[in-house]
């Protein structure tokens, strides 16, 4: 075969022979080019394709790629109280709050989630010249649906839901020394975040979240119960770190809870009072 590739089968050395043995070379090689052709053009059209598809895909992830978080917040802080009609009380100590945020839509923008918060202050609320141990405690339950408008640059959820808002205070010894506040109603909140900044794997925020709510009010002390109406707000300002997977946030909040005057119950009523909590708060948690 004189080194050559070919089959055996094709013929024996001889004159005629090797025109055949050329003939069938190029013949080899038209075939084989023309296999290779197919197989360039394939490869042409199937990177043509997947440029294009890169291409059609945006830059920038949309706001909704982010269907889920989980997020817990800290904030140290101070508690305040406020009561009305010349009690002249109208204090402020240091407190501790925190705050657990679940939350998920879908593919269309619709979801649901929930919010728990609660903070507790130290036992010098009140100003007293004996040495009674005073505080406020508070609680706060949201669980709401979620509505995700569709956008590119500013993700703004909006969540509605019934709200419990629940204080106690604890004002030493005496006859109302302790009174509870029960408060049941509906509330609403908005959080548009701006992108400042991103890539492909990070992206940073500023963002804002504000809640409004009002309910009826069950107010217990120690000898008759009250009942009452409150207003509840909630917000925080801040920028926000985010991964495909991890979530930061830096900022202040603030929450107040305003109680009206109570209805008339043996003669007596319960002062309006408001009772809030300000101050710094760091997050992180994990998204979806």
């Amino acid at each position: 075969m004189n080194g050559n590739s070919l089959p055996h089968t094709l013929c024996r050395p001889s004159t005629s022979c090797e025109f055949r043995i050329w003939r069938e070379k190029l013949r080899w090689a038209r075939h084989t080019g023309a296999a290779l052709t197919l197989m360039s053009l394939a490869a042409c059209a199937t990177g043509t394709e997947f440029l294009a598809a890169r291409k059609s895909q945006p830059t920038d992830r949309k706001a909704r790629d982010y269907r889920g978080s989980a997020i817990l917040q800290l904030a140290p802080g101070q508690a305040s109280l406020d009561v009305g009609s010349g009690t002249n009380i109208h204090q402020r100590t240091d407190a501790v709050r925190a705050r657990i945020a679940v939350e998920g839509v879908n593919e269309n923008g619709i979801g649901g989630g929930v919010s728990i918060s609660g903070f507790g202050s130290d036992d010098n609320l009140l100003d007293t010249a004996t040495s009674v141990t005073t505080s406020v405690t508070g609680v706060d339950l949201f669980p709401h649906v979620t509505l995700l408008p569709d956008a590119t640059q500013v993700r703004t959820p909006i969540r509605i839901g019934p709200e419990l808002v629940s204080h106690s205070l604890d004002l030493g010894s005496g006859s109302a020394s302790e009174i509870d506040f029960i408060s049941i109603g509906f509330a609403a909140e908005i959080e548009p975040q701006w992108t400042i900044a991103s890539t492909d794997e990070v992206a940073f925020s500023i963002y804002g979240r504000a809640r409004a709510g009002a309910g009826y009010v069950a107010i217990s002390a120690a000898t008759r119960d009250f009942s009452s109406t409150a207003t509840n707000i909630e917000g925080e300002v801040g920028i926000r770190f985010q991964t495909a997977r991890f979530v930061a946030s830096l900022g202040f909040m603030v929450q107040e809870t305003s109680y009206d005057e109570s209805d008339v119950s043996s003669f007596s009523i319960v002062e309006a009072t408001d009772i809030g909590f300000r101050g710094l708060f760091l997050s992180a948690g994990i998204q979806w």
